[in-house]
């Protein structure tokens, strides 16, 4: 009876993740209209192809980081079978399927109890946080932004943690900032994690790998290392102002006249003095 029970949830879970799926799939065809996917996603798809793609890393073509533009590489050449936006959405598609794997072993590694059998009701539950996540289908199937690329590295980073593999977890939060300088957010609690003793401290060596790793392509094409290097100063120009369609305290300060010159400098000085608070 046990067994038959365990089946049957097994497949409705199955079932029930193959419907998100082919939920986003069928969200492709909206959101085409949005100004990142105009002005930037495939304007630098169609400047991979037509530039010989790989050979067309031999310089920064935007804001992004290398490793983007290089699953965007691999993706192009579905051209001619796939639309270019179905080239760009398979992408956070893919790391969509990834992310809930993660989830699914990391809620897993929390709740396992010796003795039991098969998966915790919260394990089953966790991937379905990202499947089923209304921002997450929003942010990939229907604007093709790819913020679940770095976000299941962090994730990872974090399973490696709970798995005592300090080194891996390191390494993993390295490759999520090769893609999104975003991934920093993860940063105090790594800091907190060598304070305990969970991470060695040699272990942060790895964290410039994701990086190294992902300009190996761009540099065999003849790039200069220097230029990509520069592309985290690049990102910081390129949004001068404090709060873009947020609703937060920047937000009320840009309002009030405070440009991002003055704003920057205090804010860069508040998240290093939280970044230690936060680790302590």
């Amino acid at each position: 009876m046990f067994r038959t029970r365990r089946l049957s949830v097994l497949i409705g879970v199955a079932v029930l993740a193959l419907a998100l799926l082919t939920l986003r799939v069928l969200l492709w065809r909206l959101g085409n209209n949005n100004f990142d996917m105009r002005g930037a996603y495939l304007v630098w798809q169609a400047y991979l192809i037509e530039h010989g793609r790989w050979h067309a890393l031999r310089r920064p073509i935007g804001m992004y980081f290398p490793a983007y533009y290089e699953l965007t590489t691999l993706t192009s050449y579905l051209d001619g079978h796939f639309s270019r936006v179905t080239q760009i959405k398979l992408i956070s598609f893919c790391f969509d399927i990834f992310a809930a794997v993660v989830a699914y072993f990391l809620v897993g590694r929390l709740t396992r109890h010796d003795g039991s059998e098969g998966p915790s009701t919260a394990q089953l539950v966790a991937p379905f946080t990202i499947l089923a996540g209304p921002t997450i289908i929003l942010n990939g199937a229907v604007w093709g932004q790819c913020d679940i690329v770095f976000t299941s590295f962090l994730l990872l980073s974090v399973w490696a943690i709970i798995a005592d593999k300090g080194a891996l977890a390191t390494l993993c939060f390295g490759f999520s900032l090769a893609f999104k300088l975003q991934a920093v957010f993860l940063a105090p609690f790594l800091f907190a994690m060598v304070l305990g003793r969970r991470i060695r401290w040699q272990s942060l060596l790895l964290v410039p790998a994701g990086w190294i790793i992902a300009l190996i392509p761009p540099v065999l094409n003849g790039a200069r290392v220097w230029d990509y290097l520069l592309q985290p100063g690049s990102q910081t120009g390129a949004f001068p102002v404090l709060a873009i369609d947020v609703g937060n305290p920047w937000a009320v300060l840009q309002a009030a006249g405070m440009s991002a010159r003055i704003g920057l400098p205090i804010g860069l000085a508040m998240t290093v003095a939280l970044f230690f608070l936060l680790g302590l």
